[in-house]
């Protein structure tokens, strides 16, 4: 009877405890059904798609267990970013060239080479931490923790090489004259090298604001003109070539409130500095650095590695076709020697070891890698300063590249028959625009698009020949009597 009964207590208990969890649930059903009314009540259509959507979500979830997966206010379906990709889209957004002030050989050497050697870097250092770096050949006799601090010395402490050939010498003077000083210092040396490709930019950056132009400013104003209608175009070209045309008077202008900086100004303007070729010399200058950084990295390897760095990639070419072990050369020695001295009581003892250093396996390629980079960047460096310098140094190529654009779009007051126009458009390109003018609208060539170079030629064009000299020279009968 007591079985019974207990049996009939424990089925009321459950028959309960299942009419508690259905009127609970019931109680929630309602409030969210509330919920769902509120949220129409004041939304409208977009509470409705809102409840749906958390309907969709706890179907596809789970009770209410949000996933990746959620919905627009439109019902459509998106999906969250983890925190993974939001690093390597910010990582990959730096790497995106935008508006700059400088040409696609100067972004080569201060943003990819730059990357490159970073990239370098991080992978050398952590290869030092990956695995054993060096590892020593100790006697019998020396305990697993001898054996660690033996590692550990000879990887501060340099190692030496000698060929197996040879005799390990006896003078320890002799030994030190053939010590590995690189391998544990080779992140900071990419480090070193990556700085040394954005120098040049700092120095490009902090000096072309004297010019009295914001280099940066005109091309993102002429980047916002590509991609607007006609019209809006053509009202942004003209803001922009206001802007130069008062850039040029402010330019030519060597007056000064101290009269010290005027006398300055006028001293370097006899030299043609001030007058219109500040910024073509600048670029000119920073070209140079970029070109000397590149073989000044050559010498410095050569002297920090001191292994003839300078003509290594020559002697892999040769390796290679040759068929010969790229191992035999001993310019990154795998296999070296370390002495050590180990003081017990009173005695000092001597002790010499062989040891391998896996890491020069990588630090072989990657410096043979880095020889065809600058030697290759050095090159390109070299070429576009030399075109840049016949650009500088002979006028008659700036004449070329703006009559290029007004012959193709001739505009008003141009005209290739009327020798006229053609003397107006040789006093333009020499006496308005001048080297630094025509430097500008070839940077926005560069790193816009030419229909808005083209457009804004055509611009202060109009504006030149609107000035009252001009058109009391296009009036005369005589040509001479333009000044």
């Amino acid at each position: 009877m007591k079985f019974k009964k207990s049996r009939i207590a424990s089925k009321r208990q459950a028959h309960q405890l299942l009419r508690g969890h259905a009127h609970a649930h019931k109680l929630h059903r309602h409030r969210h059904l509330y919920s769902f009314e509120k949220d129409i009540g004041s939304n409208g259509e977009d509470g409705k798609h809102h409840y749906e959507r958390r309907e969709v979500e706890r179907g596809k979830d789970g009770g209410g267990h949000h996933g990746m997966d959620s919905y627009d206010h439109n019902g459509k379906r998106f999906r969250h970013h983890t925190w993974i990709e939001d690093i390597t889209e910010k990582a990959l957004s730096k790497l995106k060239v935008g508006t700059t002030d400088d040409t696609s050989v100067h972004q080569l050497n201060r943003l990819y080479c730059m990357v490159l050697f970073i990239g370098l870097a991080i992978f050398s250092g952590s290869s030092q931490f990956v695995g054993e770096p060096i590892s020593c050949w100790c006697p019998a006799e020396f305990e697993k923790f001898h054996v660690k601090y033996v590692n550990a010395y000879c990887w501060i402490a340099n190692t030496y090489t000698v060929p197996f050939d040879d005799i390990i010498p006896k003078d320890y003077a002799e030994r030190e004259e053939e010590e590995i000083k690189y391998y544990q210092w080779v992140p900071i040396i990419f480090v070193f090298q990556a700085f040394l490709f954005f120098l040049p930019r700092m120095f490009w950056k902090h000096c072309n604001g004297y010019s009295g132009l914001n280099l940066k400013k005109v091309l993102f104003m002429a980047d916002e003109a590509t991609l607007v209608s006609p019209e809006e175009r053509e009202e942004k070209v003209g803001v922009l070539a206001e802007h130069l045309d008062r850039w040029i008077i402010y330019r030519d202008t060597t007056v000064s409130s101290h009269q010290k900086v005027t006398k300055v100004k006028e001293t370097i303007a006899r030299g043609g500095i001030h007058r219109a070729n500040f910024l073509s010399i600048l670029y000119l200058f920073t070209d140079i650095l970029y070109l000397g950084g590149t073989i000044a990295q050559l010498f410095f390897l050569d002297a920090v590695l001191g292994v003839n760095y300078k003509s290594i990639g020559l002697e892999f070419y040769n390796f290679m076709f040759e068929q010969k072990k790229w191992e035999e050369n001993m310019k990154f020695p795998r296999v070296t020697f370390c002495d050590f001295d180990l003081r017990q009581m009173t005695n000092l003892q001597r002790w010499t070891v062989q040891c391998s250093l896996p890491i020069n396996l990588y630090n072989e390629k990657t410096f043979v890698i880095v020889w065809f980079v600058l030697v290759i960047v050095s090159l390109i460096n070299c070429i576009h300063f030399i075109y840049n310098t016949v650009v500088f140094f002979f006028p008659r190529r700036k004449m070329e590249y703006v009559e290029k654009y007004l012959t193709l779009s001739t505009p008003k007051y141009y005209s290739t028959s009327d020798d006229r126009a053609q003397n107006v458009a040789q006093r333009f390109v020499d006496m308005y625009l001048k080297n630094d003018g025509v430097f500008v609208i070839w940077l926005v060539t560069n790193n816009t698009s030419p229909v808005i170079a083209s457009e804004l030629i055509d611009t202060l064009w109009v504006r030149y020949c609107k000035t009252e000299a001009v058109q009391e020279y296009l009036k005369k009968d005589v040509d001479d009597h333009f000044a």
